[in-house]
Order: structure tokens, then sequence, then C-alpha cells
């Protein structure tokens, strides 16, 4: 080999791909906060709603240009079974924020969202934290959810370590340590 000449070197990618813009935007704030350029590339996508199986397909359908595929919805949904199944045929990493993502987000702030549903979580964080119209909004990510509750909070939350491993490019996430 020339000495001008660069080796090409096999760098693994990550698809994270979320059921809409709420998750897409929370998972460029965790990129922001987290991720290295020097790391590997990361891609997010939104399936722009429907069943958790329907995401879990079409994250199906563009998995093989990735060497990683995360799908990050909603554990409430009626097709969550079928949905989880799905993805182990597929070999895709299946995250599911009971009831929603707008429920770890309560929860990451200090509510106890103990045994309510979807609609009360995502009224209750819009209501409280975050108007609709903000979510489509980085700077307000930022301001709601800063660095130092976020490391703090993935010791206690599993599902939230688990998005921020896969954004540091970590194989198998595991619980940090103190958790």
């Amino acid at each position: 080999m020339a000495n001008n000449q660069r080796r090409k070197v096999w760098v693994p990618s990550t698809l994270l791909y979320v059921e809409g813009l709420t998750e897409k935007m929370f998972l460029k704030h965790l990129v922001s906060m987290y991720h290295s350029r020097h790391k590997s590339p990361i891609s997010i996508r939104d399936g722009r709603g429907g069943s958790a199986t329907h995401l879990v397909m079409k994250a199906g359908e563009i998995s093989p240009r990735y060497d990683r595929t995360v799908v990050i919805l909603d554990g409430d949904d009626e097709g969550i079974g079928e949905a989880r199944k799905e993805a182990a045929e597929r070999n895709l990493v299946l995250i599911e924020n009971n009831p929603c993502m707008e429920g770890l987000f309560l929860t990451l702030l200090g509510v106890n969202i103990s045994g309510r549903k979807s609609g009360y979580c995502k009224d209750k964080f819009e209501s409280r934290y975050m108007a609709k119209r903000e979510k489509r909004d980085l700077n307000k990510y930022k301001e709601v959810f800063p660095k130092n509750l976020l490391d703090h909070k993935r010791k206690e939350l599993e599902k939230l370590n688990e998005m921020i491993s896969y954004v540091e490019g970590e194989d198998s996430p595991s619980i940090c340590e103190g958790a």
C-alpha cells in the first residue's frame, strides 16, 4: 500500500428508530449531550406514529443499512407482544417506555406516574413542562433535561440508561455503577 493511500476503517453504525417527533427530539438532545463525533455514526428516524408492530416492521425494512437498530416505542400499545416477537425475529433491540415517553419524562422529573395511562402522562407533561408546540425546540429539551439531571437519573432509570448507552456507542448497556 502506498503511503498516500488511506485505509478504510469499518465503523459500526446505529439506527435509533422512534415513534414520533417527541421521541426524535429527545434522542437528538441525548446525542448532543452524550455522543462523540469520533464514535460510530447514529441516525435517528421517526415512524410518524402507528402501531408498535408497524414501527418495528418499518425499522426492520431499513435496518440492513445499519449494524445495530434500536426501536424505541410506547409499551402500552395493544400490539406490543407481536412487536416484541417481530423485533426478535429481525434481530432489533426494543426499548419500551411504559406507558409512554412522556411517562419516562415525568418519572425523570420526579413525578409519580404509577398506574397512569399514556393520555394522562402526555397531558401532564405538556401542561407542566413542555407545551406541544415547544416539543419541536431542541433548546427546550436542554432546559427541561439538563445533563446533570440525566447523569444522575440514568443510575435509577433503566430505560434512560439504555438509550444513553446506545447513544454513547455501547454494545450492550448495563446499569451504571452505584445503581
